[in-house]
């Protein structure tokens, strides 16, 4: 049962508006994932939901970056979105299926074509009108359009976006399937600055309870207030030394830095001797892995 518990508050399995709530109450830089795969990172500032409670319009305030796959879109990045980015999340209407799931050629058979007027109408009400400039598309999936010229309005009329405020950028996607810490490409997003002067401490002679709860209250910090440096990746590092059987932590940090990052090997090669065996921990991390190896994979490919 805590192991069902803990898989559900995981960033894969967590989404919508509860999610999303949460992460304007964390007031630190968070990413959505739109069920495109497109993923917005900032700090997330308002949520509009419908009528059952569905997300219809996320906004950030400040720095915001784009992503897919874990990786900042070309042109994407902070200095495209350095002061907010807001865009509806829903179907269409009288569309058949999601936005993101139609060909080039089918968008132009629904008067959706580059260098001309397009209106989409939202089952929500709101609607995006402006001249469609650029379709990004991955795995062959619409996953962000471009537009100039934009005006964004909701079904009361009031105005989420004006043309005189530049180019509009509209994510694609029916719902957030996903929000977790941090932003999505941290190498192109840094939210952390270490201090010199004040290395993290490290638990020396501490009783082990204050180092077990040091370890996991260090990872909470990290994935709710944005950041770590190198130096603290070691130091904790050291730390986990000293608790062999600290599992879930090693998950944890395996996902806080990545399976691009140094330390990664290390942790999943650990992790890999809790697999044997049929119990549930065995299972759990068997599960974890499989996810991380398919997710490497998906990025190579």
């Amino acid at each position: 049962q805590v192991l069902d518990q803990f898989s559900e508050g995981m960033a894969f399995r967590r989404g919508g508006l509860a999610a999303l709530e949460k992460a304007i109450d964390a007031a630190v830089v968070c990413t959505a994932q739109y069920s495109s795969g497109l993923q917005v990172s900032g700090k997330i500032s308002t949520v509009r939901a419908d009528a059952m409670g569905n997300p219809i319009y996320l906004s950030t305030e400040g720095k915001t970056q784009l992503s897919y796959g874990y990786s900042q879109l070309s042109g994407h990045g902070i200095d495209r979105h350095p002061q907010s980015f807001g865009s509806p999340v829903g179907r269409i209407q009288n569309f058949t299926q999601s936005l993101a799931s139609y060909s080039v050629d089918e968008l132009a058979e629904h008067g959706i074509r580059r260098g001309e007027p397009v209106t989409l109408k939202y089952v929500s009400g709101i609607t995006v009108s402006g001249r469609l400039e650029h379709i990004e598309r991955r795995d062959h999936k619409n996953i962000l359009l471009s537009f100039s010229q934009c005006r964004v309005v909701d079904a009361n009329g009031d105005v989420l976006f004006s043309p005189e405020w530049g180019h509009y950028d509209l994510a694609v996607g029916d719902v957030i399937e996903s929000v977790f810490g941090g932003a999505a490409d941290r190498s192109r997003f840094p939210l952390y600055r270490h201090s010199a002067v004040e290395p993290t401490p490290v638990p020396g002679n501490h009783a082990a309870d204050t180092s077990v709860d040091f370890l996991y209250n260090t990872l909470n910090q990290w994935r709710w207030q944005g950041g770590f440096s190198e130096r603290d990746i070691r130091d904790l590092i050291r730390v986990l030394q000293d608790y062999p059987q600290e599992w879930l932590a090693r998950c944890d940090l395996l996902q806080l830095v990545g399976t691009d990052h140094s330390v990664a090997i290390d942790l999943a090669n650990a992790l890999q001797t809790f697999t044997q065996g049929s119990d549930q921990v065995a299972q759990f991390i068997s599960a974890f892995l499989k996810q991380v190896n398919d997710s490497t994979t998906g990025r190579a490919e």
